[in-house]
């Protein structure tokens, strides 16, 4: 049941609602490459707008390109966040093979729009290390990121990942933003402009009844938006963008996009990887020469 997570805008603009539903998600786009990496999920909402200034997105998205796209035209299959001027955290699953030079991935940085070329980077990537420990089972994903090294510094404000202190802070209710470049619609692609939707943090008991033994307490974070009335999600494409946690007035990494079911069924929950489980690991990768 990998999660066709849509991508989500970080603009005050949200299109459809959706939400996940107990089927097995469809992957999506997948990048015309010898290691073809599994898209997975994206956001979308309908209701109320985040309280999020349209003219300020959040600055760190990187969406994830095959390596020889068009610079001016690239479609999406995941999405990440720069987390330091040359390293992109994304989702293990999109990158196909587990770590190592061969790469076939790029990433845009410092865009809205993929085709805007006006703004932002079109960087390759030189190498990529999906975490150890990572795997998959029944469509659920475990220890599931991948950081990608960047042969150009990107010029985009680096995102705070959360502390394993702050995460104490992080509790059910605790709103978030999710966004990616994912599809709209549970049969959709990923699309070129990013989006972005409000989610809360569900409780883990919320999680474990809908996935049973597949969802893992500290290592998955349980999201979603529990009112019948407005269903918001991730879909396919969204694999890898953030959930965005603000706390002490700036906002954090708390969690990245990986699995759940098909998108847009009201009251399914989706499933995303817990950047404090892999915090030691991302800090010490990124800090080594």
């Amino acid at each position: 049941m990998p999660k066709r997570l849509l991508p989500l805008l970080f603009v005050g603009l949200l299109l459809a609602g959706c939400s996940s539903s107990t089927s097995t998600a469809t992957p999506s786009t997948t990048p015309s490459t010898s290691a073809t990496p599994t898209p997975t999920p994206s956001a979308v909402q309908s209701g109320p707008v985040p309280s999020l200034d349209p003219s300020q997105p959040l600055p760190w998205m990187a969406a994830i390109v095959p390596a020889n796209s068009n610079p001016a035209d690239p479609v999406p299959f995941c999405s990440g966040d720069v987390i330091d001027p040359s390293w992109v955290l994304t989702a293990g699953h999109c990158t196909g093979s587990a770590s190592g030079s061969a790469v076939t991935v790029a990433v845009v940085t410092g865009r809205r729009d993929l085709t805007d070329t006006s703004t932002g980077q079109f960087i390759k990537v030189d190498q990529s290390i999906r975490m150890p420990g990572w795997s998959s089972k029944s469509g659920a994903y475990y220890n599931d990121f991948t950081l990608l090294h960047l042969v150009t510094k990107s010029t985009t404000t680096p995102a705070p990942v959360v502390t394993p202190a702050q995460y104490k802070q992080f509790k059910d209710g605790s709103l978030v933003i999710a966004a990616g470049w994912g599809s709209l619609t549970a049969s959709g692609q990923p699309v070129q402009t990013v989006h972005a939707t409000e989610l809360e943090r569900l409780a883990d008991s919320i999680c474990a009844t809908e996935y049973g033994s597949l969802y893992e307490v500290g290592m998955h974070v349980c999201a979603g938006w529990k009112w019948p009335s407005m269903t918001h999600d991730t879909c396919t494409g969204d694999s890898g963008g953030p959930l965005a946690w603000q706390v002490d007035g700036k906002y954090v990494v708390v969690a990245t996009t990986s699995w759940g079911s098909t998108c847009f069924t009201e009251g399914v929950p989706g499933v995303y990887s817990s950047v404090a489980h892999a915090y030691d690991w991302i800090t010490s990768t990124i800090s080594s020469p």
